[in-house]
């Protein structure tokens, strides 16, 4: 196999895994976020940063018991950097993520995206799932300000 062709299936594997780690906490609440995270994996949102997967998985988990919400993370313009696989067995996914979110069940009526990201991915091979994730760095570009956000947010007017 090619070093093209080999680099291909690494990035479609990571991709599926990405696909699944959003689908949990999205549609799982965040149940298995343990299995998808490196014990020592740091979440950064520049204005919160997380560290460890303990207090990853307490957030998240809190998070999504605070409030009756959809959301959905869209991720597009994906690049995947292979510079730390020979060593580590890493890949580094950039790209965009925009996040859409309401508070409520059902069908919710369309809005703004609550946010638009520049995301970094550091993913390394192995655990549950093939691969886990060791740092995520999300840099808002665009955030909504306003009252559905601190709804879903899970804050008071």
């Amino acid at each position: 196999m090619s070093e093209s062709t080999e680099r291909a299936a690494i990035a479609f594997e990571v991709s599926n895994f990405i696909a699944l780690y959003w689908e949990d906490g999205e549609k799982n609440n965040a149940k298995d976020m343990a299995d998808f995270i490196s014990e020592d994996s740091v979440y950064d949102a520049k204005v919160l940063r997380l560290e460890g997967r303990k207090q990853i998985c307490e957030f998240t988990q809190k998070r999504s018991a605070a409030v009756s919400s959809v959301g959905r993370h869209l991720m597009s313009n994906l690049y995947f950097d292979f510079s730390g696989w020979a060593e580590r067995q890493e890949v580094t996914v950039r790209g965009a993520m925009t996040w859409y979110g309401g508070v409520g069940t059902g069908i919710l009526p369309v809005s703004l995206p609550m946010s638009i990201y520049d995301i970094n991915f550091k993913i390394r091979k192995g655990g549950k799932f093939g691969w886990t994730v060791v740092h995520t760095l999300y840099d808002p570009i665009f955030v909504r300000q306003d009252d559905d956000m601190k709804k879903y947010m899970g804050e008071k007017k």
